[in-house]
């Protein structure tokens, strides 16, 4: 879902250390900040709560790294 919706690089191996990569890459463009609002996390957080973790930490970790991203996890 996020490789469709940020439009990933070609390179992008579709697993968590290319996620990490990937959205390190698209927040290091001075020329744009990037708002990433996830929503409706409650279906994957009751599904697979282990993943839901996981990508919670990749985002705020990225997040924390680059002033270029804010991150928004909604669960509704």
């Amino acid at each position: 879902g996020f490789a469709q919706a940020l439009a990933l690089p070609v390179w992008f191996g579709h697993n968590w250390d290319a996620l990490v990569d990937a959205l390190r890459e698209l927040a290091n463009d001075d020329a744009r900040r990037i708002e990433l609002v996830w929503d409706h996390t409650h279906e994957l957080r009751e599904r697979s709560p282990e993943t839901f973790a996981i990508v919670v930490d990749i985002l705020e970790q990225v997040a924390d790294e680059r002033d270029a991203l804010a991150l928004t996890v909604t669960d509704r």
